[in-house]
């Protein structure tokens, strides 16, 4: 009989011999147990290892990582020599958030056979999970030295230099990626939010697009589009896209924050201010929920809680914002936001989070008296792009609408 064939963790193969089979089961050849149980009697040689590694990866093919494990177990007592069984063991304990009982593992795979592209890739995305960044460029290197079509690899390594904001050579990995396996989502998805970041918005469109052909019920690349067709100005089709996300993933907190950000240029603002405090509740560290708030509350002149939001989203997002530069300056897309806005809202919903964030609460904090702290406010919006002249004639107009009434000194900017 012919072994079958199963495609394992690592993106190798292995071979399930023949188990053996009752009498009644010669009839049809074919049939045969596909997972076997450790409760069955074996024999303690190395050629039984296989049906072990074979089971633990349908188990793990199929989420039941724990019992993957005992079969990988078993494999290796059988066979304390199986590469295989190491390296499929150690890609379980990644997916369990074991990233150093994984790197065991790797190591053994590696230590037996040097060549073994799994063994560095599945160390390479351990020490990414460990913060080990200059071990995971390693190994992914080595990784893609022995296999230069592991797609994964790339996909990783493109991650790293994501992190250490080094988006040129992140998207070359990624596209890479793409080249390797072309019906690989997860690189796509990269790719569409690094175009979009960059305002190249019809090319992150289209790259979020084949993601989600690839893999339609993926909720962050959902969530992507969606913010791609609100940049855009194409507001039903984001709709409809952060619904679906939202509905899938009730706890996306990126989903019903993007969705704010649709309800606030539709004028919605209670809606908007909904779904930002389910964004924060689900996630209190999400600096753009807090700004996007703090706009809301603005345009609702709770200017007080505008203030509170503002000055938690400058907190967390700074760190982001340097993250963002590092994207965005070395591409001309950024140059768009540069461009003169005629209309306040516009301009802070468009401008690069931190300036609409100074904006916005300089304008909060001259209706609240507070016209030191206001300027301050109104040279760090100026200093990143966006037109002082908007913000000083927001300020004539809330207070016009106003009229004054309990809002402090009325000597505005300008």
């Amino acid at each position: 009989m012919n072994e079958r064939s199963f495609q394992d963790l690592g993106g190798s193969t292995f071979g399930l011999r023949p188990c053996p089979r009752r009498l009644s089961d010669r009839k049809n050849p074919e049939r045969q147990p596909a997972i076997i149980s450790l409760d069955q009697p074996v024999n303690r040689d190395p050629a039984a290892a296989r049906p072990y590694q074979g089971s633990g990866s349908i188990h793990a093919a199929q989420g039941n990582l724990q019992r993957s494990v005992k079969d990988f177990d078993e494999a290796i007592r059988l066979d304390p020599k199986f590469v295989q069984a190491y390296y499929s063991r150690g890609f379980v304990y990644n997916r369990l958030g074991q990233p150093l009982r994984a790197t065991e593992d790797f190591n053994r795979a590696i230590l037996l056979d040097p060549d073994v592209a799994e063994g560095y890739l599945g160390r390479g995305e351990a020490h990414a999970v460990l913060k080990q960044i200059p071990q995971a460029i390693e190994n992914y290197g080595e990784a893609i030295r022995r296999d230069p079509s592991s797609s994964r690899a790339y996909y990783g390594r493109g991650n790293v230099y994501a992190e250490l904001g080094r988006p040129r050579l992140a998207i070359q990995d990624w596209e890479n990626a793409t080249q390797a396996d072309s019906q690989f989502a997860p690189p796509y998805h990269r790719l569409g939010e690094a175009y979009r970041g960059m305002a190249q918005l019809q090319r992150a469109l289209t790259t979020l697009n084949h993601a989600l052909r690839l893999d339609p019920g993926n909720v962050p690349s959902l969530a992507s589009r969606g913010a791609t067709y609100a940049q855009l100005g194409q507001f039903q089709p984001a709709a409809r896209d952060l619904e679906e996300a939202i509905l899938l993933d009730p706890e996306h907190a990126q989903s019903h924050n993007n969705r704010a950000y649709i309800a606030l240029n539709l004028g919605k603002t209670q809606q908007a201010i909904q779904h930002l405090n389910t964004a924060i509740s689900l996630d209190p560290l999400a600096g753009p929920a807090y700004t996007n708030r703090g706009f809301a509350y603005h345009r609702s002149g709770r200017y007080q809680q505008a203030v509170q939001d503002l000055d938690q989203a400058v907190e967390l997002i700074t760190e982001d914002i340097t993250a963002y530069r590092r994207w965005g300056l070395a591409y001309d897309g950024w140059e768009q936001y540069r461009r003169p806005r005629e209309d306040f809202d516009e301009a802070i919903l468009i401008v690069p989070w931190i300036g609409g964030v100074y904006a916005v609460r300089g304008v909060a904090n001259a209706l609240l008296g507070r016209d030191s702290a206001s300027l301050r406010d109104i040279d760090l919006a100026a200093q990143r792009g966006l037109d002082r002249r908007l913000v000083e004639r927001a300020i004539k107009l809330e207070r016009s609408k106003a009229g004054n009434q309990g809002l402090g000194a009325s000597n505005s900017p300008g």
